[in-house]
């Protein structure tokens, strides 16, 4: 194999593929990059049985083959080298890489076990990239950890993503959040159609992608098997979760059964139950009580001794002085990060959900938060 290549695009698309190298590889040979020259491309995989990263970039071929190299060195190579244009020379001992004066000899690990590569189903429509970053990273942070989300509960650590018609909506809980994101979705087919995702595979994904400008998803109309995400010359094939994601929907409380609600900057809200939870001893769960004082609401926290007090203005409906809930700071915050602009939170008791909701329609975004007990605050 000898090829010559923009430096930039070959970095790239070691980095993009480097990403699906296991951390302990079952095999020797996953902890490769598979390059591939045919034509005027060189495709650059990454594949830990689970997920495979593939970057297509374009080059001039002189002899096409494939090659497997050290997959991590490789990356640190090319990305090391300054810009220009990267010459690759590959026998069936060694691939040297070669810039101006600068030169690297590594050698080739066997292309005979390697496995074969997943292949992605058919393209099922396109989103806007970067919107559909900013809607991966509002739901995927409230899903359960990898280490929690095993067994049953294997659906809560991921990203549920459902096509219907021209909107593409997005999902994740933990039990104890809910949040789920609406954003304009272009089909190729008429059919609904949905996956589920591991969410820091989704997430890293996603942001990675943000820079082209379409995604274009992959997946079959029944669900499950493998999912596509490609974004301009990246493409990442990834096993889809099969288990059950819950009825978040029917999770959903109506606001015309709240107690009341509150509108209130969800920024400001947020910085308060931080600055309250300080007081918070370490190592136990940060917690503070909301209590509607008129037109405000104070937010207090308290820990084993010290205790902490602010407040923020707030419109008020239905509630009265005294009304109060208590909430993990950390949950609460995660929720109201994703909305701009004025938050509306609808409480229905202080054991109970509440529901959490732009004031701007447009927004298409809605949360739901368990709130917890306090003895004091």
């Amino acid at each position: 194999m000898r090829l010559t290549s923009s430096r930039d695009d070959l970095a790239e698309a070691t980095r993009w593929a480097a990403r699906q190298i296991p951390a302990k590889p079952t095999m020797p040979v996953l902890a490769g990059l598979l390059l591939e020259a045919e034509g005027d491309q060189l495709t650059v995989s990454g594949y830990d049985r689970e997920s495979a990263g593939q970057a297509t970039i374009a080059a001039r071929v002189e002899e096409p083959g494939t090659v497997i190299v050290p997959g991590r060195l490789f990356t640190d190579i090319v990305t090391a080298l300054p810009a220009g244009i990267v010459e690759l020379d590959a026998t069936e001992q060694e691939v040297t890489a070669r810039l101006d004066d600068n030169q690297f000899r590594l050698p080739v690990m066997p292309d005979r076990d390697y496995p074969a590569l997943p292949k992605a189903p058919v393209v099922s429509g396109s989103v806007d990239a970067s919107l559909f970053a900013a809607a991966v990273a509002d739901v995927s942070g409230i899903a359960m950890s990898q280490s929690d989300a095993i067994g049953a509960a294997q659906a809560l650590g991921s990203v549920r993503i459902t096509a219907v018609g021209e909107e593409l909506t997005l999902a994740s809980t933990d039990r104890y959040r809910i949040a789920i994101r609406t954003i304009p979705w272009t089909p190729e087919h008429d059919d609904t159609g949905s996956l589920l995702i591991p969410a820091p595979t989704v997430a890293t994904a996603a942001k990675a992608l943000a820079g082209a400008d379409q995604v274009s998803l992959c997946f079959t109309q029944q669900g499950g098997g493998n999912v596509g995400l490609i974004g301009g010359p990246l493409t990442l094939v990834i096993r889809s979760t099969d288990t059950a994601f819950p009825n978040v929907y029917g999770l959903m409380p109506a606001e015309d059964a709240a107690a009341g609600c509150i509108t209130v900057d969800p920024d400001e809200l947020a910085k308060a139950a931080a600055r309250a939870s300080l007081v918070t001893d370490k190592g136990k769960p940060r917690q503070v009580r909301l209590t509607m004082r008129r037109d405000r609401i104070e937010v207090a926290a308290r820990g084993d001794g010290p205790t902490g007090r602010g407040s923020v203005e707030a419109d008020i409906d239905g509630l009265d002085d005294e009304y109060a809930a208590a909430f993990n700071v950390d949950y609460l915050a995660s929720v109201l990060n994703p909305i701009d602009g004025p938050a509306r939170i609808w409480l229905y008791g202080p054991t109970k959900p509440a529901l959490i909701r732009p004031v701007d329609k447009d927004q298409r975004y809605t949360a739901v938060l368990m709130p917890v007990r306090l003895t004091h605050a």
